[in-house]
């Protein structure tokens, strides 16, 4: 098949796959409101609250965490950082949520009639605290969603060979929509199931690279791939930086009101910390083997495209050429769409 085709490919299945997830939350949305035998107040709609399982608050953490970011953004650090960078990176990306599981815990154990962040902040230190928080969370969760759109549209643009705008506005028009119809108890529903589905085409990657990869790694490693002065540093930077950003992103507090009881936070939060740290691992791992092995050469490959290199051969071709590749690009609409 021709890269045109490809492209063809990508665009009518993965618009297909962001439908079926959608199709999939009104559903449930449906459902889910029948079930409460009454119309959701403003509360329930906003923190679904004490109506979650714990694999649904795991597999919740898991699809807040990651998005399509986590295809471009890990193999990008191990280019620089190295293998201590990539183990960073995925532990500094998993522990907030564990954090939030354990103080949250604590929050709504002593005030449990509040349902966000900058409420309990409000109740703790007063409304001044309360207003620079909610204005705070919010930035930051505007930088979240801008940062998603961006990615998803670049592996569209640099990976796929198309505009960048199509799919942001296919997958933007039918998250909006599906949200706002069911609230935050549909958009749980719909994380687990996307979290499921991208641990699957996750595997799927994992195997033929375990199957194809049969490089020799240079010995010794280079200096951009061994413990080095960048992946040391991140030990502080990194983790500063991923913990403080993600333990003020109300995103993740959601999961705090909305889980069943305090053993279900702390088991949801066990779930998502593994799965998030076990698939930014895989991610910059694999950036890492792309430069290990020659796929990927920095100052010539495109640096959106690192992890994808490793799933082709070495013509250095940064467009999607065969069905992984394309599995690639199904996996970010998943992560990008939760």
């Amino acid at each position: 098949m021709e890269q045109h085709g490809y492209q063809i490919v990508c665009y009518v299945v993965g618009s297909f796959v962001a439908l079926l997830f959608a199709s999939y939350a009104f559903t449930y949305g449906w459902w889910w409101t029948k079930k409460q035998d009454r119309n959701q107040g403003t509360e329930d709609f906003v923190t679904a609250r004490a109506s979650q399982s714990m694999l649904r608050i795991g597999w919740s953490f898991y699809a807040g965490a990651v998005g399509s970011w986590a295809i471009v953004t890990p193999s990008q650090y191990a280019s620089f950082a190295g293998i201590v960078g990539v183990v960073v990176y995925a532990q500094s990306c998993g522990l907030p949520i564990l954090l939030i599981g354990y103080f949250g815990g604590q929050i709504t154990r002593d005030m449990p009639h509040v349902f966000s962040l900058a409420d309990f902040v409000g109740w703790r230190y007063g409304p001044i605290a309360k207003t620079l928080t909610f204005l705070i969370t919010m930035f930051v969760m505007c930088i979240f969603v801008l940062a998603e759109y961006t990615t998803i549209g670049t592996i569209f643009s640099d990976f796929v060979g198309s505009v960048s705008y199509g799919i942001i506005l296919i997958i933007g028009a039918l998250t909006l929509t599906y949200t706002a119809y069911g609230g935050l108890a549909v958009s749980i529903a719909t994380d687990q199931a996307q979290g499921i589905a991208s641990m699957l085409l996750a595997l799927v990657l994992v195997i033929y690279v375990a199957v194809t990869y049969r490089t020799p790694l240079p010995q010794p490693l280079p200096e951009n791939l061994g413990p080095n002065y960048y992946g040391f540093i991140s030990i502080f930077t990194l983790v500063a930086s991923l913990v403080g950003s993600t333990m003020i992103n109300e995103a993740f507090w959601q999961r705090v009101w909305a889980s069943a009881d305090t053993r279900t936070l702390h088991g949801g939060a066990v779930i998502g910390y593994c799965a998030v740290v076990l698939l930014i691992f895989l991610s910059g791992f694999g950036g890492w083997l792309a430069f290990a092995g020659g796929y990927a050469v920095e100052g010539v490959t495109n640096a959106n495209v690192y992890l994808m290199q490793i799933l082709g051969d070495k013509s250095g071709s940064s467009l999607v050429n065969s069905w992984v590749g394309v599995l690639v690009v199904l996996l970010a609409i998943i992560m990008n769409e939760g």
